[in-house]
């Protein structure tokens, strides 16, 4: 095997950055209490950590074995990648439950949460596989590679779909109308110059969340380069 596949510390340091970066933020929210004032932040939490295990997990399968998935039925990779995500979900959900037995803590207020929190985070995999799926040219290899998928182009995807969830949420307001005053006050925290449900507000954060794509793909892309050294990123 070429040294490209030697472990470096570097590579082992960005391919766990994100699952590490958001650990630490959830346990930031928690010293805080603000899963105390407003638990509803622990959805997206789950959602986001489903999504990096994923990516985390493809990263590693790609760079022990690029050409794991060759000649395997699709659908038996999708499932993997699934599997592995609903078993880092139920390993997460056993360490809340130990916590709150050697602490005395609530991190798991009953079992129709942790059951959320479990489909949280296999749906936070499969957004990811989607994602990555639609943007596959070849078969078998589950990884976003820079040359099929540009920053511009992956940018307005990722925009596009965070940009129809805001649509959505801004719709739940009236839909489904409990807990309006929060819901109003999560958003005036979320979005600049947020001041109601009003056409203004859904404008402002109808382009700031776009935005977020930009700034989410960048960021993946920055770590990507990171861990492609020699090959898309640096030419030697």
């Amino acid at each position: 095997m070429t040294s490209s596949r030697i472990i470096s510390v570097r590579f082992v340091l960005g391919i766990n950055a994100p699952l590490v970066f958001i650990f630490l933020v959830s346990k930031g929210i928690d010293a805080f209490g603000m899963y105390d004032l407003f638990p509803w932040i622990d959805i997206p939490m789950h959602l986001i950590g489903g999504f990096f295990v994923a990516w985390t997990v493809a990263q590693w399968i790609w760079f022990f074995s690029p050409h794991a998935y060759t000649g395997m039925p699709r659908i038996f990779s999708h499932l993997l990648l699934i599997g592995i995500v609903a078993v880092v979900a139920t390993m997460w959900e056993g360490y809340e439950f130990v916590h709150d037995v050697l602490f005395d803590t609530h991190m798991q207020v009953s079992v129709a949460d942790t059951v959320g929190d479990l489909y949280n985070g296999i749906i936070g995999g499969g957004v990811y596989l989607v994602l990555t799926v639609l943007d596959r040219k070849r078969k078998g290899v589950i990884r976003m590679h820079k040359a099929q998928c540009g920053f511009f182009r992956c940018s307005n995807s990722v925009g596009l779909f965070l940009a129809s969830l805001f649509v959505v949420c801004f719709a739940w307001y009236f839909v489904h109308p409990v807990e309006q005053t929060m819901h109003v006050q999560m958003f005036r925290l979320s979005y600049i110059g947020f001041s109601g449900m009003n056409a203004l507000s859904f404008v402002l954060g109808l382009i700031q969340t776009f935005i977020w794509g930009y700034v989410g793909v960048g960021l993946w892309m920055l770590v990507g380069c990171c861990l492609k050294k020699g090959t898309d990123c640096h030419k030697e």
